[in-house]
């Protein structure tokens, strides 16, 4: 069983154990912290806190836990297990399991032109590489000349992605730049400088277009 919600406490429930996980959403930095809860305020011991199916600290008398500061490896599937006390019935428990994705900002991103950006003809073809080294996906990644934006592309699974064009004139010549962004934060990267001269022959040259790169 795997729960979540949008909610600033997201609340996973079985029949008589609920695990509670805050804050969320999680970002780096933030401190982890979880309750093991019996339903209708049933009494808690001996609570043994899961992640991955791996102990994390057993409780006696189910005090909250704290992971400390949240950082990707936080990541995982949270799960709780304890024993219920209702009137004379004892009796132990599993909770369900609480999904927890920490979200990392974007790192700035690194901008490589493939060929090299000198010496250029009017009829070659350009490719835009942007990716950023770290960062919770999905990234959108936004292509710009001179401040203009020429297209973006959205990274699902994260890594790299690229832009296709021709150099049609020596207005394609400029500063170009990309910015990443995800749910956390927006990075642009440093400008590559592209220079156009004279032309160069076309053979069956693709058009513009975007690329996926180790998604």
């Amino acid at each position: 069983m795997t729960c979540s919600s949008r909610v600033t406490l997201f609340l996973c429930l079985t029949a008589w154990l609920s695990l509670q996980v805050w804050p969320d959403p999680v970002f780096e930095g933030d401190v982890l912290t979880q309750q093991c809860q019996g339903r209708r305020n049933a009494a808690l011991s001996q609570v043994k806190f899961h992640r991955d199916r791996k102990l994390l600290r057993f409780s006696k008398d189910n005090q909250p836990l704290s992971t400390g500061t949240a950082t990707v490896k936080s990541s995982g599937r949270y799960s709780c297990a304890g024993q219920v006390t209702s009137g004379r019935h004892v009796n132990k428990w599993a909770s369900g399991t609480v999904m927890v994705q920490v979200q990392a900002p974007v790192s700035s991103p690194l901008l490589t032109l493939r060929p090299r950006p000198t010496g250029l003809a009017v009829g070659y073809r350009v490719e835009l590489l942007c990716e950023a080294q770290r960062g919770s996906p999905p990234i959108l990644y936004s292509f710009y000349l001179s401040g203009e934006m020429l297209g973006n592309h959205m990274a699902l699974h994260g890594g790299a992605a690229s832009f296709l064009f021709l150099v049609k004139s020596e207005q394609d010549a400029g500063n170009y730049t990309c910015k990443a962004k995800n749910r956390v934060s927006e990075e642009t990267s440093k400008p590559e400088t592209l220079s156009v001269d004279g032309y160069h022959e076309q053979h069956n040259q693709p058009t513009e277009g975007f690329k996926a790169v180790g998604t």
